[in-house]
């Protein structure tokens, strides 16, 4: 049954491409496509034609295409032909009649061919006409020559096909005229290229939708039965996010929907019988009594992918809505046929196991048999077992036996186990033999000495490449690029092995310090310092159960590790254990108080000094980032157990008072410096001291109290 499609170009007077020629790329060609159009009409109308079958005015990049094109206007007489050519007046280098040429499809016109015509003019020369000339054309005589003409030229025209849109390196037109991909609109690009699939993982429905552009106008019921010949429909619209599907397809472009009203019937529904449930009609649309169709919006402005209604204006676009499953497999037929995964040689949209006997499953070779049914039957086999006929496997010197097949059986070398013959590579120049031994040049390497390149090595079994790099297993050894923690010849990671901490390494090779066959990784310790190796077999010099590494006074001398010079190395001027950092510096001058003979940085010596002292080590200060006030405190405890208040005195360091306490503050942190003392002195005597320490109050005078060192008396705590 002939489409509407079919019937309505019989009488259209549309050519299609069916005698275009391609410029085969073994030819020292570039694979595109070209037809000589010999039609002498308007640029404009060439223009269209070439629209209609995705083609554009040739462009001549090279002396040879040139050669090319001159022979395929020789078969038609002396017709000149217009290209893509044109010249622009914005373009940096323009100027008359030279400048500014360019080709319409965005390629440098690094070649140009301008030469003197049959007439002695020097071309561009702006045309015969004198006007400014915006077009390139070529005409003969006896010699090729461009020449610049307008748009009023009537001549023939050169088309081009040199679009690859799914940029596998093969110009579209051919695969189309092949059959390897499907054009069901006819317009020569790729429905794989024009169809949207709206999967079910992004939240779809896993329908195909495709832009169909007949190549003269239909009326929308001509688009609705073209549809079904395609056994697809025009599309049904149920949400907002099918709309933008669809909207996304037909590219702004008023492609019709499948939306109409019956006759007599004023209320619109969808050509499947759908329940209309979601519309999205343009402010102003949906409203006409008259006008039975809807369409896409093309205005541009919100919402953008609004509808329109309209009438019997034929159009040459609409969106169909592809959900046929035939043989049940859960994916849409058509996707399935435009990728390739199924077959339909007649041409109708249905895959052809679905019409035949055959099982639905890939048919490499095309013929409409399954691969599967083929090998089962016995009329294809498959040396590999991989699901794949033998014939359509690689064979690249077509000599009817796969590549795979005459490597494995040692007709054909692949030293570089490339899974290509070598001799295959070297032919067409993707490997080199420079010394002409019929070895490729990055084979011949015997890495492990033996007088033998290491690919005979392998192939004759004499070395093993367990990691198939092509380079025998004791050379990755030898070389680094493979471990082999055993040393048993064998690349770890080509061996089955315990690996409990999943690194890589046999578990036999990983850190044990215990030598429980354990890995340390894998033992469950503490290990405080997550270095990998347990606590318990890390250093623990004071034997306090805390490893060094954890342990803020490793050798448990009182000191903390960062000022103990055990462990800093650092001065120790006063010989008291603790780095003089750490000591303490009452003039910041580096140089601890018990070494510093001016520790206040007056100018004046300490033993000189009435208001210098030295603040002796168990002296705390009040830290000033605390609240505190930077002074020092120290408790001193009678031998004896108590002091006369004479004997106090006496006991105060010089430079030093007794504590004067001004705040709540202030007490509690004399406290502090109180309390450890007491208690250890207390643990030690067997009893608590006579009495509490004295503080600097006295009463002045037998009448008020007041503190030894002058300050004011404001704050107190009496018991």
């Amino acid at each position: 049954m002939k489409s509407v499609m079919a019937l309505a170009l019989a009488g259209s007077g549309v050519a299609v491409a069916q005698d275009a020629v391609q410029w085969r790329v073994e030819d020292g060609g570039n694979g595109h496509w070209y037809q000589m159009r010999v039609e002498e009409v308007t640029i404009s109308q060439h223009r269209t034609v070439a629209d209609a079958v995705g083609a554009h005015f040739v462009t001549i990049t090279s002396a040879e295409e040139g050669v090319f094109v001159d022979q395929l206007r020789d078969a038609n007489a002396n017709i000149a032909f217009v290209t893509g050519g044109y010249q622009d007046a914005a373009a940096p280098d323009y100027s008359e009649p030279a400048g500014g040429w360019l080709w319409e499809t965005g390629e440098p016109m690094d070649y140009m061919g301008w030469g003197i015509d049959y007439e002695g003019i020097q071309n561009p020369d702006n045309d015969s006409l004198g006007t400014d000339a915006e077009i390139l054309g070529i005409r003969w005589q006896d010699d090729t020559v461009w020449t610049d003409v307008d748009e009023t030229i009537e001549w023939g025209a050169m088309l081009e096909w040199s679009s690859d849109c799914n940029s596998d390196g093969i110009v579209d037109y051919g695969q189309i005229v092949d059959g390897t991909l499907k054009d069901y609109d006819h317009d020569n690009i790729p429905d794989i290229c024009e169809a949207v699939e709206w999967p079910v993982t992004d939240g779809g429905n896993g329908h195909w939708y495709f832009s169909f552009q007949s190549e003269v106008p239909l009326s929308a019921e001509d688009h609705f039965s073209e549809a079904e010949l395609l056994s697809g429909h025009t599309i049904t619209i149920t949400s907002p996010e099918e709309n933008e599907i669809g909207f996304l397809v037909d590219g702004g472009r008023s492609s019709f929907i499948g939306l109409r009203k019956q006759a007599g019937n004023n209320v619109p529904g969808w050509v499947t019988g759908e329940e209309v449930t979601y519309t999205n009609w343009y402010s102003g649309e949906g409203s006409n009594s008259q006008e039975r169709y809807a369409n896409y919006w093309a205005q541009s402005g919100p919402p953008s992918s609004g509808w329109q209604d309209t009438n019997l204006t034929p159009d040459i676009l609409s969106v169909i809505e592809f959900e046929a499953d035939c043989n049940n497999d859960g994916l849409v037929d058509f996707g399935q046929i435009i990728t390739g995964q199924l077959v339909d040689i007649d041409g109708n949209a249905v895959p052809d196991c679905c019409e035949s006997d055959v099982s639905c499953g890939p048919d490499c070779d095309q013929d409409g048999i399954s691969d599967a049914d083929e090998i089962a039957g016995g009329s294809a086999s498959d040396f590999n077992s991989n699901g794949i006929p033998d014939n359509c496997e690689a064979d690249c010197d077509n000599d009817g036996i796969a590549d795979f097949i005459e490597i494995d059986q040692g007709i054909e070398f692949d030293c570089n186990f490339n899974a290509i013959p070598d001799g295959c590579e070297l032919a067409d120049g993707s490997a080199e033999d420079a010394n002409g031994n019929t070895f490729i040049d990055t084979c011949e390497i015997d890495c492990n000495g033996n007088g033998l390149f290491d690919f005979l090595d392998l192939f004759a079994g004499a070395a093993q490449d367990c990691t198939s790099n092509g380079i025998p297993d004791s050379c990755d050894i030898s070389e680094g690029i493979e471990a082999d923690c055993d040393l048993n010849g064998v690349p770890d990671s080509c061996e089955t092995f315990a690996d409990c901490d999943s690194n890589g390494i046999p578990d036999f090779c990983d850190p044990d310090c215990d030598s429980d066959g354990t890995p340390d990784a894998c033992e469950g310790s503490e290990d405080c310092d997550a270095n990998g190796v347990p606590d318990e077999c890390q250093a623990d010099t004071d034997t306090d159960g805390t490893i060094d590494a954890c342990d803020p006074d490793d050798d448990g001398d009182g000191i903390e590790d960062g000022c103990d010079v055990d462990n800093t190395m650092g001065e120790d001027c006063d010989l008291n254990g603790i780095d003089d950092t750490c000591d303490p510096d009452l003039d910041g001058d580096l140089i601890p108080d018990a070494c510093d003979e001016d520790d206040d940085g007056d100018g004046i010596e300490d033993q000189c000094d009435v208001d210098s002292f030295a603040i002796p080590a168990e002296a705390l200060r009040w830290e000033e980032v605390g609240g505190g006030n930077g002074h020092y405190y120290q408790l001193i405890i009678s031998e004896t157990g108590s002091f006369t208040l004479e004997e106090a005195f006496e006991q105060v360091p010089l430079g030093a008072s007794l504590v004067t306490i001004t705040s709540p503050e202030e007490h509690q942190f004399a406290a502090f410096v109180v309390a450890e003392p007491i208690e250890a002195w207390t643990n030690e005597n067997s009893g608590p001291p006579v009495r509490g320490p004295l503080i600097g109050l006295l009463r002045i005078q037998g009448c008020e109290y007041g503190w030894v060192t002058g300050e004011e008396f404001e704050y107190e705590r009496w018991h």
